[in-house]
């Protein structure tokens, strides 16, 4: 998650943190619900 945050802040500016931040939950979450479904799912199986 720290990889992605700062290659978007790296690029943005002061003025481009605000659409930056807008734009990350959006991808984040989506790859953070696949993993927690996941391991989720194989911690209980396994």
């Amino acid at each position: 998650l720290e990889e992605i945050k700062n290659s978007y802040v790296k690029p943005s500016n002061q003025t481009n943190l605000q659409p930056a931040e807008t734009t990350i939950p959006k991808i984040i979450p989506t790859e953070v619900i696949e993993l927690k479904n996941g391991d989720g799912s194989n911690i209980e199986s396994g």
